[in-house]
């Protein structure tokens, strides 16, 4: 395995960790665009991510370092309209789906609102389920660790930080992949490099396009905390007089769906811990913002560089947060003495920063053969949806190196790579989404 920088240290270590994929937001454009059934497929595919990584983290003993588990999660809509817009979305996916969503939960009035901490006279409605929340950095080191753990044999299992592919070449058995280390003969290649799948394979430059993002940790208000979630209890929370860390939330600021932020929450850690990690201080983990400014939209299309942020989006996530709360938020957090040992900023924010986003023009991750380089593979383009794409396509593009074909069963076979969907995807179809 090669990362050009240090493991895990892409877009992956860098987003807040949802685990909440579009369920019903999605769900009458995947049946316009794909039919019912395979609508259906691709919503049950992303829904079992939750139990899928919840399964890996207790499998491999990173529950607790990884603080994977389920939260109640709410799509706050401020606007009447567009929420309007989201209950006929939601209706018609729980016609047809509603086993898989049993949870749901829909908000209208005011003291509803205000029940959940939330600033009342800013929102229309709120729609609600149960979802999944990560650290997903210390998940994904944690599975590699143990790998390399399990794998002590050279030929085996190897992990090579600081590595990146140059160059893939063919000879007469194997391909031939060039480092600034030296060179790796392999018979199959697979490309998971999302964002910057185009360096490698030029004929996916306008199939997956990268996209920077921005987050940022905050720390929050000192009343947060103490709502609760009217007429029915969290079935999630281990402190029913106490929300944090058990709840993540979609903002949708106006009447435009692409106007949103997205918010996870770290678990406060109240005693000391044996983790070799920094204890977590119930941080909220803010992101999103990207289509709010249209200039920085179109800027940060195409953008590769993800070693700066951007001072519009530093403005804007800085000074958000406490309007969606009202006067629930209270008063600022203060830093910690860890915070100072480690060098965090001082005030709200304790950290700013960017990843890529690896934007699948037609909206479906790219999964299989690179069809003109037989033995190469793909598996990438999440569109900001990784945490409820990456783990399974990873799962279906190695059993398709395998020749097995167990996951025809529940895999969507419109992530499947085609010739056919190679040549009808085109750059113009996503300028069309954002003009």
């Amino acid at each position: 395995m090669l990362e050009a920088r240090e493991v895990c240290s892409g877009a992956t270590a860098r987003n807040g960790g949802h685990i909440t994929p579009p369920w019903y937001h999605d769900y009458t454009e995947l049946v316009t665009k794909h039919g019912e059934n395979q609508a259906h497929k691709i919503i049950k595919f992303w829904l079992s991510h939750i139990p899928e990584l919840l399964s890996l983290a207790e499998t491999e003993g990173l529950l607790h370092d990884s603080q994977c588990r389920l939260v109640d999660t709410f799509d706050v809509y401020a606007d009447p309209t567009l929420f309007d817009t989201a209950l006929k979305n939601y209706n018609a996916y729980m016609k047809e789906l509603a086993p898989f969503n049993d949870t749901s939960r829909i908000f209208c009035a005011q003291e509803q609102f205000e029940a959940l901490q939330l600033n009342g006279a800013k929102i229309s409605g709120i729609i609600g389920t149960i979802a999944g929340a990560v650290h997903p950095y210390r998940l994904v080191t944690g599975v590699l660790s143990n790998l390399l753990k399990m794998h002590t044999k050279p030929s085996s299992f190897e992990l090579f930080a600081f590595t990146p592919c140059t160059s893939i070449t063919s000879s007469l058995s194997a391909y031939v992949v060039s480092t600034p280390k030296g060179t790796i003969a392999a018979r199959h290649v697979v490309h998971a490099t999302n964002a910057w799948t185009s360096h490698l394979l030029p004929e996916f430059r306008e199939k997956v396009v990268p996209f920077c993002g921005q987050m940022s940790s905050q720390r929050p208000g000192t009343e947060l905390g103490h709502g609760f979630i009217p007429g029915t209890p969290s079935t999630v929370s281990p402190d029913p007089m106490n929300w944090q860390g058990s709840r993540s939330f979609i903002f949708y600021n106006d009447d435009n769906e692409l106007h949103y932020n997205y918010l996870t929450q770290q678990l406060p850690c109240a005693q000391p811990s044996s983790s070799p990690y920094p204890s977590p201080q119930g941080e909220l983990m803010l992101g999103g913002a990207l289509a709010i400014i249209h200039d920085v939209l179109m800027r940060q299309m195409g953008n590769s560089d993800d070693t700066k942020t951007v001072p519009e989006l530093d403005t804007y996530l800085s000074g958000v947060l406490p309007s969606y709360w009202g006067k629930h938020w209270g008063d600022e957090s203060p830093s910690t003495p860890e915070d100072n040992k480690t060098g965090w900023n001082k005030g709200r924010i304790k950290a700013m920063w960017t990843g890529l986003i690896g934007w699948s023009v037609d909206g479906c991750p790219w999964v299989g053969p690179i069809l003109t380089r037989p033995g190469e593979w793909i598996c990438a383009g999440y569109t900001g949806e990784g945490m409820v794409n990456a783990w399974r396509c990873g799962d279906a593009v190695s059993q398709m190196i395998l020749g097995k074909s167990d996951y025809q069963a529940w895999f969507p076979e419109s992530f499947a790579v085609s010739l056919q969907r190679h040549k009808r995807t085109k750059f113009g179809d996503l300028l069309d989404v954002f003009m």
